[in-house]
């Protein structure tokens, strides 16, 4: 149990460090890996580079 705990302490990490570096930059930013799955996300960052 012990593992999947630091899987989910991993993941918390990193999605707060995400959110509160992309909301407190001049131009506000959320990593689309949060908003939609692995295929979407691949979609969408390929669309933005475009």
């Amino acid at each position: 149990m012990l593992h999947v705990n630091n899987s989910i302490d991993a993941v918390e990490n990193a999605f707060a460090r995400d959110v509160v570096g992309g909301l407190s930059a001049d131009v506000k930013t959320l990593p689309s890996r949060w908003l939609y799955d692995e295929r979407g996300s691949a979609l969408l960052k390929n669309n933005e580079a475009g």
